[in-house]
């Protein structure tokens, strides 16, 4: 490991330790959670420094913030009109992805071995042979893996930036759209917009699932044949 990589490492520790001592200083205040409502008002007012505070809290989030990404889709559906609050998410998911993409690349492929070993849907599409980084990334997307996990591995697998942000993108724009729909019309849950983005999470989320084991089931009949 060269002395740049190790510099790194550890600026990333005291990062993160920093990140973390505001993020538990927030939780305890809040008892252990943090809603859209609290996150809200946490927020300031005015359109701008509301903007600035939610792309803050993307970089919270690219560092492992516990927070789920979908909070801070749907905030920005309640805060800002749905055209910015799509802008402001598709900017945020960008920040969510990359930070822990670079922590990957200067980790290398120690930590690639391990996730796979730790997380065995990451070694399951490396073996199905996507053919580039672009589908790679974005189906890892689409199969619902940990944002920052597979990030990481990404990273360390040495995957191009381009593609990996492209497909990331890719993968996460239905969620993410839904969210701030859900959000922008959460003042009336029974609204056919609400509904409509609850329901587009849902058959997203089935569809990952449905995908994830066709593709799986190719695979074991590939095995299977190269085998005979």
């Amino acid at each position: 490991m060269s002395i740049v990589e190790g510099k790194g490492k550890w600026l990333w520790s005291a990062l993160l330790l920093c990140v973390w001592a505001a993020v538990i200083a927030i939780f305890l205040r809040n008892h252990g959670s943090l809603t859209v409502q609290q996150l809200l008002d946490y927020t300031p007012k005015e359109p701008v420094k509301a903007a600035f505070a939610m792309l803050g809290l993307f970089c919270l989030k690219s560092l492992d913030f516990v927070m789920h990404s979908g909070v801070l889709y749907a905030a920005c559906g309640v805060m800002f009109p749905l055209p910015i609050a799509l802008l402001l998410n598709l900017i945020g998911a960008s920040i969510i992805v990359t930070a822990p993409y670079f922590l990957g690349r200067s980790l290398g492929t120690p930590v690639a071995r391990r996730l796979r070993e730790k997380y065995p849907k990451l070694a399951n599409i490396e073996k199905l042979r996507l053919g580039n980084g672009f589908l790679t990334a974005m189906f890892l997307r689409v199969a619902s893996t940990p944002l920052t996990i597979a990030s990481v591995y990404m990273g360390a697998t040495g995957m191009a930036f381009g593609p990996y942000l492209a497909g990331s993108l890719t993968g996460l724009i239905p969620v993410m759209i839904s969210y701030a729909v859900m959000g922008a019309a959460a003042d009336d849950p029974t609204s056919p917009a609400f509904i409509a983005g609850a329901g587009a999470i849902a058959v997203t989320t089935g569809l990952s699932i449905l995908i994830y084991a066709i593709l799986l089931h190719r695979q074991y009949r590939r095995a299977q044949r190269s085998g005979t």
